[in-house]
């Protein structure tokens, strides 16, 4: 069972738009609190892409940095874009994610207040908060 701000890295291709198949970093964020069936994941996949993200003043990210987190490389988590169409069982039986560490509780502060400005509705805001206190992480501003 994940908690918030797992890293996980899936070897199968992967694309939330269809195009561009590869290989992926996800940041867990948390789990549905509805009482919704089946009771999905939300994820969040990060981009070496930094140029495209920067220069997007509306994009709401969260910036890694190689050798100062579990990810090899710097990347963003781009908050914009969750992922919410798995169940754990089904994300683990499709992509056998690899787990690469957490991204400790300064990142995940900066994120839970991040999400509030993101494009993102206030029902999975309200469950990633719920999640987020569940495991522990204040998410008071």
């Amino acid at each position: 069972m994940y908690k918030v701000g797992d890293v996980l890295r899936v070897s199968q291709p992967y694309s939330s738009t269809g195009t561009e198949k590869k290989c992926r970093w996800f940041v867990f964020l948390g789990r549905c609190h509805f009482t919704e069936i089946p009771r999905n994941i939300f994820l969040c996949t990060t981009t070496t892409q930094l140029e495209k993200y920067k220069d997007n003043k509306a994009a709401v990210c969260v910036e890694f940095k190689a050798g100062n987190s579990c990810f090899d490389r710097d990347c963003l988590l781009c908050l914009d874009e969750l992922e919410t169409s798995f169940t754990e069982d089904a994300f683990i039986s499709r992509f056998q994610p690899e787990m690469k560490g957490n991204v400790g509780p300064d990142k995940l502060r900066e994120i839970v207040r991040k999400l509030r400005q993101a494009d993102v509705s206030p029902r999975i805001v309200q469950d990633i908060t719920e999640s987020f206190r569940l495991d522990g992480i204040p998410t008071s501003i």
